[in-house]
């Protein structure tokens, strides 16, 4: 994967002859398969994200905090399989809410490895998946647009969270 403005490339050969490691700014990170990367740390809510969608965590979480004063941590789960089921369990033992956001179809999709990865593990946590209807949806010319569209562009996902945070602390204080 290649993110052109931060000159990003990924080298993942899983079971491959070389090691797997991020290129950044011609920087050589090595990384290890299945492991998440905290991005940012809180209390009250953590994102759990991927690919293109981490950028997005990151400027929502840091929107919401300073607007709302939720407290909210961001983690790159770099990998869908496997997911980092250590430091996803580790996180949320002291945070009210989990969100998922995935720029895939949300059946069968990575909140649905997080939702089976709590259940195996006998957590019961509020967790919002936010990503792509399961619906044919049209080509377009301009993804914003499309995202808009569906409700996966910032500010529908910024009040999805909110709205989410708003249901869950009101039923937490009865």
């Amino acid at each position: 994967a290649i993110r052109s403005q931060d000159l990003w490339s990924v080298d993942a050969m899983a079971g491959g002859g070389r090691p797997n490691h991020i290129l950044h700014n011609n920087q050589q990170k090595f990384i290890d398969i299945g492991k998440a990367e905290v991005m940012s740390v809180g209390k009250d809510i953590i994102i759990w994200t991927i690919g293109p969608m981490v950028y997005e965590a990151l400027k929502l979480a840091k929107t919401i905090s300073e607007n709302q004063k939720i407290s909210i941590g961001v983690t790159n789960a770099r990998f869908i399989k496997p997911i980092d089921s250590n430091l996803l369990i580790q996180q949320i033992k002291n945070t009210k809410i989990l969100v998922t956001i995935e720029d895939h179809v949300l059946q069968g999709g990575f909140g649905s490895a997080i939702l089976e990865t709590l259940e195996e593990n006998n957590i019961w946590l509020p967790v919002l998946r936010i990503g792509w209807p399961d619906k044919f949806i049209p080509h377009g010319t301009n993804n914003n647009i499309l995202r808009k569209q569906n409700s996966v562009d910032f500010d529908s996902i910024k009040l999805k969270i909110l709205q989410f945070w708003q249901k869950i602390t009101k039923n937490i204080k009865k």
